[in-house]
């Protein structure tokens, strides 16, 4: 019955993430793993979704990084975090660092490193300091901004 409400679930898509979360903690891993996989799926799709700008894909990855614990999941998901301006992308990697789980902060240097250009920018403070020295463009909302359709 439950691997039944997963699947009806995972056809709903994100409109019913916050009842998939419930069965991550089910007793049985093959429940546990399903409803992951689900989750992974919808917030890939989510995630993925060019149109809909850099703020609902930093509030997408901060769930992200304290939902999903699937290793190979988190480090694709966090490589989104590139396309976020540089103020939204401080703003969710001090978030990850301060709320994420486990997987979502061990994928949090990698792409930090490959945004930055440095493997030593590791701290809030840090990261504070390399925004005081790449600001958002003048036509930030324009590039990472929702699509005029949205």
């Amino acid at each position: 019955i439950k691997m039944a409400a997963i699947e009806a679930l995972g056809w709903y898509g994100g409109d019913c993430m916050p009842e998939l979360v419930g069965f991550l903690s089910d007793a049985d891993p093959a429940i546990q793993e399903a409803a992951n996989d689900e989750l992974v799926r919808d917030f890939e799709e989510q995630i993925s979704d060019m149109d809909i700008g850099d703020t609902r894909r930093a509030e997408l990855l901060k769930q992200v990084a304290r939902t999903i614990t699937d290793v190979d999941s988190m480090e694709l998901m966090m490589a989104e975090l590139e396309n976020l301006r540089p103020s939204k992308f401080v703003e969710t990697a001090i978030y990850i660092l301060e709320n994420g789980n486990e997987a979502a902060k061990n994928a949090l240097p990698d792409n930090v490193e490959m945004i930055t250009g440095s493997e030593d920018i590791k701290t809030a403070e840090q990261l504070q300091e390399w925004l005081k020295d790449n600001p958002d463009g003048a036509d930030a909302d324009e590039e990472f901004g929702p699509s005029k359709d949205e």
